[in-house]
């Protein structure tokens, strides 16, 4: 067993090291090209150093908090890991923007980040209904994030603000209020309605929504490693790099409904070795795998590979 275990560590010690390494990298500026170069580049804006501690505070107590609750009862550990790792992500967006409500705010409705936002309450009238049969020929004129995607990330939205456009005006007026100050701020917001101001929250939250890939990753987890190494890797999860970056966008739900619809296709075929790829509980899973990939295939292209496993 233990001979089994070094090679794991220096693995992990290895990828913490590398991390680290292009992060610093990063931080400090060391080559433009790491923020591209090939057509596009990401600026390069230094931060105060007092927001800096913050966040190093904020990761420190999140491994403070994790070494406490790793031998918990499992959905205490989830409770923590999916607070704690959104936490991290706000403080993150507090790092670059110095106001983590508004980076998610303006990540959510802005028209150049990713847009799904923009284009379903754009698209959400009964004059833009054929418009989404032929989303293809749509696609050509839409912000370039949408236009290289299917319609289900926007249709979300739209969706979503038909169900508060139902509802009573003072449930989204109350929602809307937190976040109204920030149209002084960003003027081509004053133009949304209740309705579409209140449906920002789902990007707001986003960080906890995505942190609930920690359930079906400790499953998949649980199938290839024992059950301390499985709570170590949901752990690390929430110190991902590219999650806390990116807290707020659709690219941080990818993994979990990823996540999700391999954990079943692998149960169904474990399930199906055995007993056969008819049996009740294998075409269960197997069904349920391919209906994870179709919501994840519905929102973005980059799952179409998935159905050739």
């Amino acid at each position: 067993m233990t001979n089994r275990q070094h090679p794991n560590r220096r693995t992990f010690l290895w990828m913490t090291l590398i991390t680290v390494g292009v992060l610093l990298a990063l931080a400090l500026n060391i080559t433009e090209w790491l923020r591209g170069g090939f057509g596009w580049r990401w600026g390069y804006q230094p931060i105060p150093l007092i927001r800096m501690g913050v966040l190093i505070i904020i990761v420190v107590g999140y491994l403070v908090l994790m070494w406490l609750l790793r031998n918990r009862r499992l959905w205490v550990l989830f409770t923590g890991v999916i607070i704690g790792a959104a936490i991290v992500t706000y403080a993150v967006a507090y790092v670059r923007d110095g106001d983590a409500l508004y980076a998610m705010l303006t990540r959510t409705l802005s028209e150049g980040a990713t847009a799904p936002h923009f284009v379903g309450v754009w698209l959400n009238s009964a004059e833009a209904e054929p418009l989404w049969r032929d989303w293809s020929a749509l696609m050509p004129n839409l912000p370039r994030h949408v236009a290289l995607s299917p319609p289900g990330a926007p249709m979300w939205y739209a969706s979503l603000e038909s169900i508060f456009n139902a509802l009573p005006t003072s449930l989204s007026e109350s929602l809307r209020a937190p976040l109204y100050p920030y149209q002084c701020q960003v003027y081509t917001f004053i133009e949304y309605t209740p309705a579409e101001w209140a449906i920002a929250w789902f990007g707001i939250l986003m960080p906890l929504i995505a942190g609930f890939i920690v359930i079906p990753l400790f499953a998949v987890a649980k199938t290839f490693f024992d059950d301390q190494h499985a709570r170590r890797i949901i752990i690390a999860w929430g110190l991902i790099p590219n999650m806390a970056l990116w807290g707020g966008l659709w690219n941080t739900l990818y993994p979990l409904l990823a996540i999700a619809s391999f954990l079943y296709l692998h149960l169904g075929i474990v399930h199906g070795a055995s007993n056969g790829l008819r049996h009740r509980k294998t075409v269960r899973h197997l069904y349920i795998s391919g209906v994870w990939a179709g919501i994840a295939s519905f929102i973005n292209f980059a799952f179409m590979p998935m159905f050739l496993l």
